[in-house]
C-alpha cells in the first residue's frame, strides 16, 4: 500500500478522501460505489497499479526512505538499540539477574536498574546506542515493554521445546509441587525426552500455580500444560513425582488418573525423593547419629544465626590455621546433604570449644548461656564424637548417590543399580576389621582432644524382680568396644536396608 501511495503520489494524482484529507468513513468501505470500491475503479487507481507492476523490484521499499534519507538513518539506529535492548533482557534472564531499579521521575528510567546500566555499558562501545539513549523520547526501556519481550522469548524457548518432543514422540512427564517465597503453592513441571541419537535431555517447562494441592487440580494443570506445548498424552511413557498421596495414591491420585487415560504411563517414585526417605528413616533409628545431628543443627543455628559468633569463629580458624570448611545450616529439607555439616563438626571441633567458652564471657542471656552450655557439654561426651564420625561416613555415602542420581543421563534401571552398589559398599564395612579400623581412627582423632571423655555404656536398666529368675546370661554388653560395634553394625544394617525398601520398584 506504501508503495502504491508513493506511485500515486509521484504521478500527480491527489484524491481528497485518500491523500489531501484522509479517509474517515470506515463504515462504507465496502459499499458500492463508494469508499474503496469506488476507488478501486478510477483511472488513477488502475494507473498505479500498472505502475507498480512494472517498476523494479529494487525501487519499492518504505515511503519513509523513498521520501527522506534521515528517515532510513534514524530506521537503521532505531534497530540497532532495538536488537541492544533484546540482547540485554536475554543476558540478564539468562544470568538469573533482576532488571528492575528504582523509577526516576525526572527522567522517566529506571537509571539504577541492571538493565539500564548495561544498555550504559554497552553505549560506550556504540555511539548509535549512545545517541540513542540521550533522546528524550527514548523507548523499549519501560518495564511493560521489558516483560513483554521477556515473555516473548520465553514463548520462543518453549515453542522450540514442543518442536523437538514432537520429533522424538515419546517423553516422559516430571512433576513437584513446593512453596515459593510469597507462600504460593506451584507445580514445577519438566518434560524428560530422547532425542534420534539417544541423548537424554531434561527440559524445564514452567512453574504452575496451584489454587488447591488435590489429584484433580495437579491432574487439570498438566493436562492444561500438555495441550498448550500441543503434546498427547497418549504419548507419555513415563510419569515421576514423589510418594506422597496425592501423588501417587492407587485409588484417585495423580499416577492413577494419568494411567486411567494412557495406561503405558509407568510411574517411578522419583530416586531424590525415595533416597531422602532412606536416609531420613534409618537416621532417626540409630539413636547416636540423630543425637548427634539435632547437636549439630543447634549449632549450625548459634554460630549462623549470631554475626559476632560467626565472625569470631572465622578469627579462631584464621588463628589456627584451620583451611578445612566451615560451619554452615543444615538443609531444611534434604537428609541427603548433612555428611558436610558433620565433618565441620569434627574438622573444628577445637575452635568450637574455644568459640563457646569465649561466648559464654561476653553473653548476658541467661537463655543464650544455657544453650551455649547445653551444646558444649554434648560435644565433650564420646557419644556425640562417636554419632559424629558413624553419621560422616554414613551420610557421605548417600550424599554421592544424591548428587549422581540428579545426572541427566541417569535412568531408572541405572539408578536402581547405582543405590544396590552403594548398599553394597555399605555392607562390606560390616565386618570385625573394618570396625576396628574404624575404632582406631576414631581414638587416634580423639587423643588429640583432651575435652572429649572416654567412651561409656549406656545406663543399665533394672529388671523388675519377679523377672528375675537364677543368674542367667548378661542382656548388656560387657566392655564399650562392644557396645560400640553393635551400633556400628546396626546402623550399617538399617541404612543398607532402609535404601533397599525404597527402591524397590516391585
Amino acid at each position: 500500500m506504501k508503495a502504491i501511495t508513493n506511485n500515486m503520489i509521484s504521478s500527480g494524482y491527489a484524491e481528497k478522501s485518500f491523500t489531501s484529507k484522509g479517509y474517515n468513513n470506515w463504515k462504507k468501505t465496502t459499499e458500492k460505489n463508494k469508499g474503496f470500491k469506488r476507488h478501486e475503479s478510477s483511472a488513477s487507481h488502475k494507473k498505479a497499479v500498472a505502475r507498480y507492476i512494472s517498476i523494479p523490484a529494487e525501487v519499492v521499499g518504505d515511503i519513509g526512505e523513498l521520501i527522506s534519507d534521515q528517515h532510513a538513518k534514524d530506521k537503521v539506529v532505531n534497530r540497532k538499540a532495538l536488537l541492544s535492548i533484546l540482547d540485554s533482557i536475554r543476558y540478564l534472564a539468562r544470568q538469573a539477574l533482576p532488571l528492575r531499579g528504582n523509577w526516576n521521575l525526572a527522567t522517566g528510567t529506571e537509571e539504577n536498574s541492571n538493565f539500564y546500566q548495561l544498555m550504559k555499558l554497552r553505549a560506550q562501545d556504540n555511539i548509535d546506542v549512545s545517541n540513542w539513549l540521550s533522546r528524550k523520547d527514548v523507548r523499549y526501556l519501560f518495564p511493560l515493554i521489558q516483560n513483554e519481550i521477556l515473555e516473548q522469548m520465553a514463548l520462543s524457548i518453549l515453542r522450540k521445546i514442543s518442536e523437538n518432543i514432537q520429533e522424538a514422540k515419546f517423553f516422559s512427564i516430571m512433576a513437584d509441587e513446593t512453596s515459593d517465597v510469597s507462600n504460593k503453592e506451584q507445580l514445577v513441571l519438566c518434560i524428560r525426552w530422547v532425542d534420534d541419537n539417544f541423548n537424554v535431555h531434561e527440559d524445564f517447562i514452567g512453574l504452575y500455580t496451584l489454587e488447591r494441592t488435590t489429584a484433580d487440580e495437579i491432574v487439570a494443570v498438566l493436562k492444561g500444560a500438555l495441550t498448550t506445548l500441543n503434546l498427547c498424552i497418549d504419548n507419555a511413557r513415563g510419569q515421576c513425582y514423589e510418594g506422597a498421596a496425592t501423588m501417587a495414591g492407587q485409588k484417585s491420585g495423580v499416577v492413577a488418573q494419568i494411567k486411567t487415560l494412557n495406561k503405558k504411563c509407568l510411574y517411578t517414585h522419583c530416586y531424590g525423593h525415595a533416597l531422602n526417605l532412606a536416609v531420613g528413616d534409618s537416621v532417626k533409628s540409630i539413636n547416636c547419629i540423630s543425637d548427634a545431628l539435632d547437636t549439630v543443627r543447634e549449632i549450625g543455628k548459634l554460630v549462623k544465626k549470631s554475626p559476632q559468633r560467626n565472625t569470631r569463629l572465622d578469627k579462631i580458624r584464621e588463628e589456627t590455621q584451620n583451611e578445612s570448611k566451615g560451619m554452615h545450616e543444615f538443609c531444611p529439607t534434604r537428609w541427603t546433604v548433612r555428611g558436610e555439616s558433620l565433618a565441620a563438626v569434627l574438622n573444628n571441633h577445637k575452635e568450637l570449644m574455644e568459640l563457646w567458652e569465649w561466648s559464654l564471657d561476653i553473653s548476658k542471656d541467661t537463655e543464650m548461656k544455657a544453650r551455649i552450655r547445653g551444646v558444649e557439654s554434648m560435644m565433650t561426651t564420646f557419644q556425640f564424637y562417636f554419632g559424629c564420625y558413624l553419621g560422616k561416613l554414613v551420610l557421605r555415602q548417600t550424599d554421592n548417590l544424591s548428587r549422581t542420581l540428579q545426572n541427566v543421563t541417569i535412568s531408572a534401571a541405572q539408578g536402581q543399580q547405582l543405590a544396590e552398589d552403594v548398599c553394597i559398599t555399605i555392607s562390606r564395612d560390616r565386618n570385625d576389621a573394618s570396625c576396628n579400623l574404624f575404632w582406631q581412627r576414631i581414638f587416634q582423632r580423639k587423643s588429640n582432644m583432651e575435652e572429649i571423655g572416654d567412651p561409656e555404656l549406656p545406663r543399665k536398666r533394672k529388671a523388675p524382680a519377679r523377672f528375675e529368675v537364677g543368674s542367667g546370661p548378661h542382656h548388656f554388653l560387657s566392655t564399650a568396644k562392644e557396645h560400640f560395634r553393635k551400633v556400628f553394625n546396626e546402623a550399617l544394617d538399617e541404612t543398607v536396608q532402609c535404601i533397599r525398601d525404597r527402591f524397590d520398584q516391585k
